[in-house]
């Protein structure tokens, strides 16, 4: 077989180099950490939906727990309305339910 003859310019990138590069530049977007992309900045991914049951008795104390991180209280769930007044007031948004069912 004849010798393998590389014919490039000085100044010129070729169509598979081209590719590599811009493949790393690519994937080193992605894999950029939160922190230098901004403050304040947060995934969905990061964020939950919680819904209590109970949140009248131990369902506030677990709901009050969970919402110290970055959640969304989405539904609230109690059998009884005047013991779950505390949560209806701070949580409007959320969805009220007497059945879990």
């Amino acid at each position: 077989m004849g010798k393998l003859i590389k014919n490039k310019k000085a100044g010129t990138v070729g169509r598979r180099d081209f590719i590599r590069q811009t493949a790393t530049m690519a994937a080193g977007f992605y894999i950029v950490p939160r922190h230098v992309l901004g403050r304040g900045f947060v995934a969905p991914s990061d964020k939950l939906n919680i819904g209590g049951i109970g949140v009248g008795g131990k369902g506030w104390s677990d709901l009050q727990e969970m919402a110290k991180g970055d959640t969304n209280i989405v539904a609230l769930c109690d059998v009884d309305d005047r013991q779950a007044k505390n949560a209806w007031e701070k949580w409007p948004n959320a969805k009220r339910y007497r059945d879990f069912r």
